[in-house]
């Protein structure tokens, strides 16, 4: 069911968080890669290893739930770093285009998180059992943002930013169906085309993704 016209007494609750002009969503405090190893210099051999063992590992479409994981070693190939986060590639140039037509219509947000290895869910995941176990978060696959941002800027990312390839994974309506809590700060890009189709539709995000085997 889609949380913008289905469930106004969430959104209610939601603009209730906010507060100085930023949502004050409870952030999880993301380990620093400094502190649970150097994941930089070896990620083209870790990248390289997960695609053979996993083929389609890369595609922007792929499934993780609490079902489906990918390789503890996963480490996007095209990272690049954009608001001191790494994201891929593809992901960070359609979020600076996103980004740059909101500001013109008078909307900002920042990312506060973006890829995270295996160890840094790990970490995260013993913080706060509610989030994704190492191996299943989005975050791994360096395509998911955390977006802080200010009250009316929620309305602007609803309407907008499956034109730019950004869904929301999690929403308030449709926790039974993800297990997962309703999360308005976290988006995952999965290309304009197939974000188009999800924001039309009232299926769950996860029906559209393909499964993939590892191992």
């Amino acid at each position: 069911m889609k949380f913008f016209w289905g469930n106004l007494k969430i959104l209610v609750l939601a603009i209730g968080l906010f507060s100085l002009g930023l949502v004050l969503w409870p952030r999880p405090k993301i380990p620093p890669a400094d502190e649970v190893g150097d994941w930089g210099q070896s990620e083209n051999v870790l990248g390289e290893s997960s695609a053979r063992s996993c083929p389609g590992i890369s595609f922007l479409d792929v499934l993780l739930d609490k079902n489906t994981a990918v390789p503890a070693d996963y480490v996007p190939l095209d990272l690049v770093t954009i608001e001191s986060q790494k994201l891929r590639s593809e992901v960070a140039n359609q979020y600076r285009l996103m980004k740059a037509d909101a500001q013109k219509a008078g909307y900002t947000f920042t990312i506060y998180s973006g890829f995270r290895t295996f160890e840094q869910q790990t970490a995260l995941h013993q913080q706060n059992p509610k989030s994704a176990p190492p191996g299943h978060s989005e975050h791994q696959l360096g395509t998911a943002i955390d977006l802080l941002y200010s009250p009316n800027t929620w309305n602007w990312l609803d309407q907008n930013a499956h034109k730019y390839g950004f869904v929301m994974s999690y929403r308030g309506t449709q926790q039974d169906q993800t297990g997962y809590e309703f999360e308005p700060w976290h988006w995952r890009f999965v290309g304009i085309a197939l974000a188009t189709k999800i924001r039309l539709s009232a299926d769950l995000p996860q029906t559209f993704y393909r499964k993939i085997k590892c191992g």
